[in-house]
C-alpha cells in the first residue's frame, strides 16, 4: 500500500470526525436549552451541594405591603 491509497480513507476519517464534533456541540446546546425550559416550567432552582448539582422548588418570596 502506498501513500496515495491512504489519502481517501484518511480524508474520509477527518470529515467524519469533524461532523461528529459539530453534532456533539449542537446536542450540548440543545440539552442546555431543554434544561432551562424544564427549570422554568417546574419553577425550580439549581444549587450545588458537595460538588453535585441539585434542583429544588423555589421558595415563595414573601410579599411586602408598601402601604
Amino acid at each position: 500500500m502506498n501513500s496515495e491509497d491512504l489519502i481517501i480513507p484518511l480524508l474520509l476519517a477527518c470529515v467524519v470526525s469533524v461532523w461528529l464534533i459539530v453534532l456533539f456541540v449542537r446536542l450540548c446546546g440543545r440539552v442546555k436549552a431543554i434544561k432551562a425550559l424544564l427549570i422554568a416550567a417546574y419553577d425550580l432552582e439549581e444549587f450545588n451541594m458537595y460538588g453535585v448539582t441539585n434542583f429544588r422548588k423555589k421558595k415563595p418570596q414573601p410579599e411586602t405591603d408598601s402601604n
